[in-house]
């Protein structure tokens, strides 16, 4: 009796056949597996920029990493990128957010594809494009400004440009003079504002690359939304307060609060020591005007265009700042394992040596953790009973150091407690991972190596299949 060979059978053909074509798709299948896990890849020398005629030749401010430098268009002007091949992603980093700036996505016809509307609060944003998008048009009804610009092979902002979102209704809200008080004065609450509900604004900056340094220093602590930057001009220091309303119109600060307490409704506000930190007239002007704001924003008479858009709005307590006291927040030197166990005051150095003007300084950021509630007017509170509410109100937001209140215990105003507990909760409930590049792409190589191999066996088979199969027929006519 003769046996017939498996190799003469039609399911191993069938078997070898699937297991030839699975084994040559796997390759591809892991190659855009790794593509789509690779890093961002800047391909911003591999596109042409068309400027207005009387800014060729500053092309090179685009993407000189100084937000300071920056190319300006009037309302007629435009700017035009044709993109190259592979580009998903736009990013502009705004001189000052623009008024009514448009991006236009165009196809190798210069038809539109597709047009979105740059918000009107953001400082830096990210454009996604679609796949055949052959150039960019950015242009405005108004005068605008570009500081720096860059196009990436993904359609999301790689974490390297700090893309955040705008500000919406803020629980607690940090009302200070200049761009750094937050890192300098304040460290001790920059733990518990990397959330969406507490909101950090700013009467003035330095300029455009200290606003960007706070934006990255936020960044860094896991806040996603942009700072609120107010346009009064700079006075770091050498002014005192009565001097200082030589230069800026009472009306015109106390309408600028009251809008930003109306658009974005704090619960809470947080600001400068009635005579400011270190004697600083802007410091003592801000905390003022706050006060001065907070009942006027409650008034329907005042300010009525912000009242007709946003409605009044009432505030229900301010803390101010302290130099010193006998009821310390917290302990700011304990670690926090929500940060990798670095310390509120360690977070703030680092987030203060991040502004390259205060660099030459050297300078060891000031740790007072002391705040007292000023407001309503006349409601006696005691520091103690201050820095247990704030305490336990600043802990309920969604930051990353964050619990819930009841789980808050008041702390004494000689030793207090450390954030450990704290801390921990809050890394339980949000858990961090990393990836290791060089591990990502060892995995990649092997898969790809495994594909190779898996098709080259199924190759061998399917080729002995038809060798036996041909040697079978042969038999079979002799």
């Amino acid at each position: 009796m003769r046996f017939k060979s498996v190799y003469d059978s039609k399911f191993f053909r069938s078997a070898a056949a699937f297991f030839l074509l699975s084994a040559m798709l796997f390759p591809a299948v892991t190659s855009a597996y790794a593509e789509d896990s690779a890093e961002p890849t800047d391909l911003t020398s591999d596109c042409s920029v068309m400027l207005p005629e009387r800014s060729v030749g500053f092309e090179a401010r685009l993407t000189d990493d100084n937000y300071n430098s920056r190319i300006s268009f009037k309302a007629s002007e435009t700017l035009e990128i044709s993109i190259a091949s592979g580009v998903r992603g736009l990013y502009i980093g705004w001189y000052s957010a623009p008024k009514s700036a448009r991006i236009e996505a165009l196809d190798a016809s210069g038809a539109t594809i597709s047009s979105v509307s740059a918000s009107a609060d953001l400082l830096n944003d990210y454009y996604s494009l679609p796949a055949n998008c052959a150039s960019v048009r950015v242009a405005s009804d108004a005068d605008f400004a570009i500081s720096e610009m860059r196009l990436y092979n993904t359609e999301t902002a790689p974490d390297a440009l700090c893309v955040m979102s705008a500000q919406g209704h803020a629980k607690v809200m940090l009302i200070l003079a200049h761009t750094a008080d937050e890192s300098y004065y304040f460290g001790s609450l920059l733990p518990y504002l990397s959330g969406g509900d507490a909101a950090l604004a700013f009467l003035s900056s330095e300029n455009r690359q200290m606003q960007q340094q706070t934006v990255e220093a936020m960044y860094a602590l896991g806040s996603r939304t942009q700072p609120i930057f107010g346009s009064f001009p700079y006075y770091p220091s050498a002014i005192e307060l009565k001097k200082l309303y030589t230069y800026i119109e009472k009306t015109d600060i106390n309408d600028w609060l009251i809008q930003l307490i109306r658009r974005y409704q704090p619960d809470t506000i947080i600001t400068h020591s009635e005579v400011g930190e270190d004697d600083e007239g802007m410091h003592g002007l801000t905390s003022k005007h706050v006060l001065l704001a907070v009942d006027l924003a409650a008034d329907a008479s005042k300010e009525y265009i912000s009242e007709k858009a946003y409605g009044v709005w009432q505030v229900r307590a301010v803390y101010q700042h302290l130099v010193s006291g006998t009821s310390a927040l917290y302990d700011t030197q304990a670690p926090l394992a929500a940060f990798g166990g670095q310390s509120a005051v360690s977070l703030a150095q680092a987030a203060f040596e991040g502004y390259t003007t205060y660099q030459v300084y050297r300078a060891k950021v000031t740790d007072t953790p002391y705040f007292v509630q000023t407001y309503p007017l006349g409601v006696a509170v005691s520091q103690q009973q201050s820095t247990s509410d704030l305490f336990a109100l600043l802990s309920s937001l969604q930051s990353p150091a964050g619990v819930p209140a009841s789980a808050i215990t008041p702390m004494p105003s000689e030793t207090p407690a450390p954030e450990a507990t704290v801390a921990s909760e809050a890394t339980q409930s949000q858990p961090q991972t990393s990836v290791d590049s060089s591990s990502t792409a060892g995995q990649s190589s092997y898969r790809l190596y495994l594909g190779a191999g898996l098709a080259l066996l199924g190759l061998v088979a399917l080729t002995a299949s038809f060798v036996i199969q041909k040697r079978g027929g042969e038999e079979k006519k002799r």
